[in-house]
């Protein structure tokens, strides 16, 4: 009797066992769904925020390349006359409404010491110390972006280098509001994770929440190790001082151990009186498996979508703002970096090809008399006339009407020999001739008039574009002398 009852208790010790490891690896077995589920989270929350963020401040540095451009000449002026504060108003109001979310700008020299800045204080010590590292920077790398935030002044600063009018080189700063940034991160937080923009010097030091910069009663301004133990993914942002990261909330894994811990003591309790109801739970463990993994695979779908459509709203941004750094803001014609690259182009072609090229530059007549006599809006209103009539004739595959700079023109006609160059010389002429524009003030004609100058690019040559353009100015310059209303040719 004794002998069976001893039976009976290892057989009831030994099928309690059997059942203990099996509820423990199937309590493992959640856990690690359970971790691999929101380290895929994370894996793909810092992904999408890494590709936002990036595709934003790459669509900034190109945008405000593209400000720098159109203002050079106020920039200019103001680094020569930084106490003018018409001038900087005016600068300030242009910055602001190409950027709504700029927060001040300020224009340093070579060495990094500032010429310029906002008498409000808002360019702070880290600020300055920013632009001395980019005027160390001997690369002048292509980003031209370095960022901080201050603690009392949330921002980061983006720098480039520009020339003053005398040729000297200095650099125009830009600081804005990290708000972008902000909702980019918060858009990427996944449900009981939390996401920091931090240093990655090593000092895990904390730049941007959800809620903002780091603020110290808040929360410990630097990662601890408890907290670099709770990160699930990190990846770093391009072009920046900056690694986004993802941490879990200890408190939700606490809850989920402890809720699969209450689990497997049901579980177990369950087994213990009767085995259906044990294989019944374990049943209901796999569903839950399985319904985890769908979610994961429709929450990454999702965020694919969202990269996706995010990207080609910023690649149509970019497209707009390329076309934009490549037409005269006045005019609307193609400006001097198109007129450039196309002209290098045609060269090109022409040398390769054994073709004639020919380049026309024309200039308005007397333009300051105009403008001094009409007034500045008149005179604009006169470089769009003619821009829009030359434009509108010169429309041949290849053609390009360009606003050479100030008052003066330049059409590129590739295939053209000196017999066509000289021809469409004198219609352009006509053509500004036949537009009548009123100009009292000048000593040729009580009409708008120009004087054209073209050169040619004969097949047997070899030249480059400085070469032409030289030619061409050089006929321009004997067609002013020669009393204007005319044209020249190179040599003719």
């Amino acid at each position: 009797m004794l002998a069976n009852i001893r039976q009976y208790i290892f057989i009831v010790f030994l099928f309690l066992g059997a059942i203990a490891v099996l509820v423990y690896f199937s309590a493992s077995d959640h856990l690690e769904d359970f971790e691999e589920y929101h380290a895929s989270l994370a894996r793909g929350a810092t992904a999408h925020g890494k590709d936002v963020i990036e595709l934003y401040l790459s669509n900034l540095r190109h945008a405000i390349n593209v400000f720098a451009r159109q203002h050079f000449r106020q920039i200019r002026a103001l680094a020569t006359e930084p106490y003018n504060q018409k001038r900087f108003t005016e600068l300030e109001l242009s910055l602001k409404h190409f950027f709504p979310d700029v927060h001040t700008f300020a224009i340093a020299d070579s060495k990094g010491d500032v010429i310029l800045e906002d008498k409000k204080g808002f360019i702070g010590k880290g600020c300055k110390q920013n632009i001395r590292l980019f005027a160390l920077d001997s690369s002048k790398s292509e980003s031209g972006l370095r960022m901080h935030f201050d603690m009392f002044d949330y921002h980061f600063d983006m720098m480039m280098p520009v020339l003053l009018k005398d040729g000297k080189p200095a650099i125009f700063f830009v600081t804005f509001r990290p708000d972008k940034l902000t909702r980019y991160l918060a858009s990427a937080q996944p449900e009981n994770h939390t996401m920091y923009i931090i240093k990655n010097d090593g000092s895990n030091q904390i730049e941007l929440g959800v809620k903002g910069a780091s603020i110290k009663p808040e929360r410990d301004p630097v990662l601890s190790g408890k907290d670099m133990h709770r990160v699930r993914f990190r990846r770093h942002i391009k072009n920046t001082q900056w690694d986004i990261v993802d941490l879990i909330d200890t408190g939700m894994w606490q809850s989920e151990f402890r809720q699969v811990l209450m689990q497997s003591l049901i579980v177990f309790t369950l087994f213990v009186g009767g085995g259906f109801a044990s294989l019944f739970k374990i049943a209901s463990i796999e569903n839950e498996r399985k319904d985890t993994r769908q979610k994961l695979i429709e929450h990454e779908q999702e965020l694919e979508r969202t990269v996706h459509e995010r990207t080609q709203a910023l690649m149509k941004a970019n497209e707009r703002l390329e076309h934009l750094s490549l037409s005269d803001g006045l005019t609307g014609i193609a400006n001097r970096r198109h007129f450039d690259a196309i002209l290098n182009r045609e060269i090109g072609r022409a040398n390769r090809e054994n073709k004639p090229l020919s380049l026309l530059l024309f200039d308005i007549d007397f333009f300051k008399n105009y403008n001094d006599c009409e007034g500045h809006l008149a005179g604009d209103d006169c470089l769009r006339k003619i821009a829009k009539a030359v434009d509108a004739e010169f429309k041949r595959g290849g053609d390009l009407t360009a606003r050479y700079g100030g008052e003066e023109f330049a059409i590129i006609l590739p295939g053209s020999d000196a017999t066509e160059m000289q021809r469409q010389a004198e219609r352009v002429r006509e053509i500004i001739w036949n537009l009548n524009i009123p100009h009292p003030s000048s000593t040729v004609s009580d009409r708008v008039t120009v004087s054209v100058g073209g050169a040619t690019l004969r097949r047997d040559q070899y030249k480059t574009a400085n070469d032409l353009i030289d030619e061409a100015d050089e006929a321009l310059y004997q067609a002013k002398s020669g009393g204007r209303n005319k044209y020249r040719v190179y040599g003719g």
